[in-house]
């Protein structure tokens, strides 16, 4: 059953009725468990969700889910709309906030918590303790590093540096990437990473082949390792290019700063989409950063002995991209114009930082 397109104030809404269009945790830009805030002043592609019974789904104001095909959709048990906040269908039992906040297709009342079919967490490699006891590796400014699958400490990689990751399983302990830095993979790779994940300005993750299916990335934030542990929360920094798969389920503040652009899928337990203050600019065209072809003279492997492979995470069901993926170029680290297909999380890269 659908209700009314233009909401007023707060409505509360009929017993839930309808199950949500996909059930395909790949079909969603970003997942969350229990708080999922967005903006302000943005424009949206693809699909939200907050699973959780009781969780909530905050779109600041002036943030715009544009029209995509097939048409796009806002999943949470309570929607909060902000002033002059615009989205597409809704799945949800309450909306509320801003009088001027719309949904501009229809509402569906839905049952929560949502099951989207993610595979399981792979606690095994993940909470390896060969990540704490691994040789770090770190990567000069500019220079370049291939490594092999394995198990490594923390991976800082400096500013401008490139990572080459041959494929296969990796387990590190955290990762920190710097300022225009880049890790990207030769082939597919599963990556596990004991606490957390950090990119600063403009760095680059992803397959050379631009699949985000080739960029599996399952973070633990020390608390799927240590339940009594405090989280550590991953942040993209402004402007990076991630595309991938990124899934850390007890990330209690998972943070995607301005101006990043999102293929593929991020997963946690609370998530942080940052706007900018300031009017809302016009809708923003992604832009992925070229591969850079490594050179054997320029590709050392570090010298550490990693430990063997650990098994790849089998997920529940088989991963089917829901559109064909980006190629990059091979112009080293210009920025083409070509805008990729699967589900993008658009951060419009104008305007000042948040405060």
């Amino acid at each position: 059953m659908a209700l009314s397109a233009i909401l007023l104030g707060s409505l509360a809404l009929p017993p839930p009725a309808a199950a949500v269009e996909t059930t395909t945790w790949l079909d969603y830009t970003i997942i969350a468990e229990e708080r999922l805030t967005i903006g302000p002043n943005m424009n949206l592609s693809g699909n939200f969700a907050v699973t959780g019974a009781g969780g909530s789904l905050e779109i600041s104001t002036n943030t715009f889910q544009l029209d995509d095909s097939p048409t796009p959709f806002m999943a949470g048990d309570t929607i909060h709309l902000g002033a002059q906040a615009s989205i597409v269908d809704a799945y949800t039992n309450q909306i509320a906030g801003s009088p001027t906040g719309e949904v501009r297709g229809e509402i569906f009342p839905s049952s929560f918590p949502l099951d989207l079919g993610r595979p399981s967490f792979p606690v095994a490699q993940a909470c390896h303790s060969c990540a704490t006891s691994g040789a770090d590796v770190t990567v000069a400014n500019g220079d370049d590093v291939t490594l092999s699958p394995g198990c490594y400490g923390e991976l800082l990689a400096r500013s401008s540096a490139t990572v080459f990751l041959r494929p296969g399983s990796y387990t590190f302990e955290e990762w920190d990437i710097r300022k225009f830095a880049a890790v990207m993979a030769e082939g597919p790779v599963q990556i596990h990473i004991r606490r957390n994940l950090k990119t600063e300005e403009s760095a680059f993750l992803g397959a050379t082949s631009g699949n985000a299916l080739d960029y599996q990335v399952w973070i633990a934030a020390e608390k799927s390792c240590a339940p009594a542990s405090n989280s550590t929360k991953s942040v993209f920094g402004k402007f990076t290019i991630a595309t991938g798969t990124f899934v850390a389920p007890e990330d209690d503040d998972f943070n995607l700063n301005k101006g990043v652009v999102l293929i593929g899928t991020v997963v946690a337990r609370q998530v942080d989409v940052r706007g900018d203050h300031g009017a809302r600019p016009p809708t923003p065209t992604p832009t992925v950063r070229p591969t850079p072809t490594p050179t054997p003279s320029v590709t050392p492997t570090p010298s550490v002995t990693p430990t063997p492979n650990l098994p790849t995470p089998t997920p529940t069901q088989p991963f089917h991209p829901p559109t064909p993926t980006p190629t990059p170029s091979a112009t080293p680290k210009p920025t083409p114009s070509s805008k990729p297909t699967p589900i993008p999380c658009y951060i419009s890269p104008q305007l000042s930082a948040c405060g």
